[in-house]
């Protein structure tokens, strides 16, 4: 980074990938460790050892020999998992240098500040212009995205497996799975084989993904009030202006059908697409025949929803 870039950074002042930080005595090896902890949590960023709050740039006042060595000890020391961080020097005038450090998105999160094995671990994330502990739900989320943990598989508190829809379950089963209701005794083993149950301390829950597919209607609106959708026809594009009319969906995710695979209860995929194919078609007269023309092609609206409800992040409450 050459003098114009790095004044050009501060130009635009602090942001979500941009912190200043001026070199006083309170700037400790700690505190750079919160930052790098907060921006590899985060999509990366650069601190500015140097800059004030307000764009002033003071620069480097000499604390150290070496500062470069200063911030390498400060990283491996506080910082888990080890990550790599680039570090430079920017001259801006005669004896005014401001350390620009680099640190890249975390490929291991969650990242944690600690000292010492036995030290309690802080983790920390970027919010806007600046740093603070996550969240447990954060938390989650974090591990999640590094794979430590695969979210739909964790189980639903206060869940049983009656909160399941049994003849959904036996219908899956039967037309993907080729897989009968034979034998009631192995059907608690062959949820929990297939992580639509889960067994923790003794108690057996649905697992995320086993209740949002399967199970009972009341049940997925209780205990994943997240995972229902809202759908709004609006008079025009201007998504400010009140809505024409309203549907909250909810339920699991599939649908259930009888054995002539007539749907008998819709789930939320189907609910959304019905929705949208209501609203956004209109009908025509061919000779003797009533035609219905689609805004969207059906199956592509269909793979659209199931794209939607399948990457959905269902960390996120509310």
């Amino acid at each position: 980074m050459d003098k114009i870039e790095l004044l050009e950074l501060i130009n635009k002042g602090e942001s979500s990938f941009v912190e200043f930080k001026a070199d006083t005595p309170d700037i400790k090896a700690e505190t750079i460790a919160e930052y790098v902890v907060c921006f590899a949590n985060s999509k990366g960023g650069k601190i500015l050892l140097g800059v004030e709050d307000d764009g002033t740039i003071t620069g480097l006042k000499g604390r150290f020999a070496e500062y470069g060595t200063w911030i390498s000890d400060a990283v491996q020391g506080w910082v888990h998992p080890n990550i790599i961080v680039d570090y430079e020097e920017v001259p801006v005038e005669e004896n005014l240098r401001v350390a620009v450090i680099m640190v890249p998105m975390g490929v291991a999160k969650p990242y944690s500040k600690r000292k010492g094995k036995d030290a309690k671990e802080r983790y920390y994330i970027r919010d806007v212009t600046r740093c603070r502990e996550a969240d447990r739900e954060e938390l989650r989320r974090l591990f999640q995205s590094s794979g430590v943990i695969h979210f739909e598989m964790t189980p639903v508190t206060r869940s049983i497996p009656d909160d399941l829809n049994e003849t959904l379950l036996i219908e899956y089963f039967r037309q993907v799975r080729n897989i009968g209701y034979d034998d009631k005794s192995k059907w608690l083993r062959l949820l929990m084989d297939n992580q639509i149950l889960t067994e923790e301390l003794g108690a057996v829950n649905c697992t995320l993904a086993g209740l949002l597919l399967f199970g009972k209607k009341d049940k997925v609106k209780k205990l994943i009030p997240q995972s229902g959708i809202t759908a709004v026809e609006y008079d025009t594009p201007d998504a400010d202006v009140a809505g024409r009319f309203r549907k909250e969906i909810n339920g699991p995710l599939l649908s259930l059908r009888e054995e002539s695979r007539v749907v008998s209860e819709e789930g939320i995929i189907d609910q959304a697409v019905d929705f949208v194919l209501r609203v956004r078609s209109k009908e025509k007269i061919e000779g003797t025949r009533r035609l219905t023309e689609y805004a969207y092609p059906p199956e592509v609206l269909r793979e659209a929803v199931v794209n939607a409800v399948a990457h959905r992040d269902y960390t996120i409450g509310g």
